[in-house]
């Protein structure tokens, strides 16, 4: 049987291979993996999430197994509340808030509620992967918003919000994944500025924030246009992936319609998991541990710096991310990063092609993302080496 053919034709439209075939090389035995935006395993507080779990199940609480509310338990929408009072200064009723099984949930959620068949979403031009799929099985029309090592270039911004009749626009506005990029304070007021006077929708996708190589505090979006934002965060990178919790605030009546969409979704996050992440929060041992995370990547970070000043062919370009996980090679425009990756496999090195960050995948043919993240520090040496003697 034929089994492709009896798949929905938004599936089709997904080539995941190669996506599948790269970030499966965490972990395998003589490859360097600089693919794959896991967290380090030390930068984990393993102890903390055992007490956590521990102090949860202790209280010996039925409703741990039982359905629940599909915006979030609402001891998590009040801890969340006050977890962005104390990172951003943010002002936020808990009404507000949502829970979600990471943000990926919450960004093919908000896709759904937004996006008919051609309706225009604009991306910066190279974005989430896994975004672009959502927005892809919406059969919408995605269009890249040109950038440059401060974020979307707002002249371009402007030039597309008269062209096309916008319905969202997609933004990882700090330490971008896959660029590392940050949008510039200047370009975040103007993008303020322009979404207000337009009555534009925003969806900001902030996973890597807390990240910060700086300690500079970096105002939100959602700080600057609370009414035309939907801002979303997760606990992925900062307590861990495999809790699967993440979390959305934004005007009230967006944020009712999603926890409404979300029903059909997958009906609420993991009641265990909320309540562990409430105990986690409330816990000064959390926020101790951010900051010593951020130290162990900015390390790495600048080993992988070094090593790419030291190895690599003067055709190549990058920028050097302020925090975050991810650097962004650009080669010469006659390079195909697909190609690349087959002569890196064979190399002893993974890392992830271009053409997967980008609508058109002939924008990111010269380009290659690499991750510093997850490999220790003697490995992002040896893997950039490897790396850069097939480049």
């Amino acid at each position: 049987m034929n089994y492709i053919k009896k798949l929905s034709e938004r599936n089709r439209l997904m080539d995941s291979k190669i996506v599948r075939d790269s970030l499966s090389t965490f972990g395998v035995d003589n490859l360097i993996s600089l693919a794959a935006g896991h967290p380090a395993a030390e930068s984990l507080d393993y102890e903390l999430f055992k007490e956590s779990v521990d102090k949860v199940l202790g209280k010996n609480d039925l409703s741990l197994m039982n359905y629940s509310f599909s915006n979030g338990i609402p001891q998590l929408r009040e801890a969340v509340a006050r977890f962005l009072k104390r990172t951003q200064n943010l002002e936020i009723d808990s009404r507000s808030v949502g829970i979600s099984s990471g943000s990926q949930v919450t960004i093919d959620t908000v896709c759904k509620a937004f996006l008919d068949e051609g309706d225009v979403v604009l991306v910066e031009e190279c974005t989430f992967l896994a975004a672009l799929q959502s927005m892809q099985s919406c059969k919408a029309q995605i269009v890249p918003i040109p950038m440059d090592s401060e974020g979307i270039i707002i002249s371009e911004y402007e030039r597309l919000i008269e062209k096309y009749d916008v319905k969202l626009t997609y933004l990882i506005p700090t330490f971008q994944n896959p660029s590392g990029y940050t949008l510039s304070e200047q370009r975040r007021t103007a993008l303020a500025k322009i979404i207000k006077y337009n009555d534009l929708i925003v969806l900001e996708d902030d996973p890597y924030g807390h990240i910060n190589f700086n300690d500079k505090q970096i105002n939100s979006i959602y700080s600057l246009a609370a009414e035309n934002v939907i801002y979303l965060g997760t606990f992925s990178k900062s307590i861990g992936p495999g809790l699967r919790v993440g979390f959305y605030t934004g005007p009230f009546e967006l944020i009712d319609q999603i926890n409404a969409m979300r029903f059909s979704v997958d009906v609420h996050a993991n009641v265990l998991a909320q309540n562990v992440v409430v105990e986690i929060l409330d816990n000064e041992r959390f926020y101790t541990n951010v900051k010593k995370m951020s130290s162990i990547y900015k390390v790495r970070k600048d080993i992988m710096v070094e090593a790419l000043n030291k190895y690599l062919p003067e055709s190549y370009s990058y920028a050097e991310p302020e925090g975050g996980m991810f650097i962004w090679l650009q080669g010469e425009n006659d390079i195909d990063s697909d190609l690349i990756y087959k002569k890196a496999i064979n190399n002893g090195v993974s890392f992830v092609p271009g053409t997967l960050f980008t609508p058109n995948k002939l924008d990111g043919k010269n380009k290659l993302r690499l991750n510093f993240s997850s490999p220790d520090l003697k490995s992002i040496d040896e893997g950039i080496k490897k790396l850069s003697e097939i480049l």
